[in-house]
């Protein structure tokens, strides 16, 4: 199934479509991090908000940060195509 969709879309629309998705998936985490986390933390006393810190915001900046890889490389394989 995905070799044929290759061949029918070819291999830089498929990176076009995953650039649009992963481009998506990006806003919102900077949606998240702006207007929900920042008023959430203003709420939270200092304990919890520690926690939250650690066993939620680092592992989510990871992977956004490794996430940024993927449109990147999308726009370049598709600038070149």
């Amino acid at each position: 199934m995905a070799i044929e969709i290759f061949h029918r879309i070819g291999l830089s629309e498929a990176f076009r479509i995953s650039h649009v998705i992963v481009a998506v998936m990006w806003m919102g985490l900077l949606w998240f991090f702006n207007f929900v986390q920042t008023p959430a933390y203003a709420e939270m006393e200092a304990g919890s908000r520690n926690d939250a810190f650690y066993g939620v915001i680092v592992p989510i900046s990871f992977s956004a940060a490794a996430s940024t890889a993927i449109p990147v490389v999308s726009t370049v394989t598709c600038a070149r195509a």
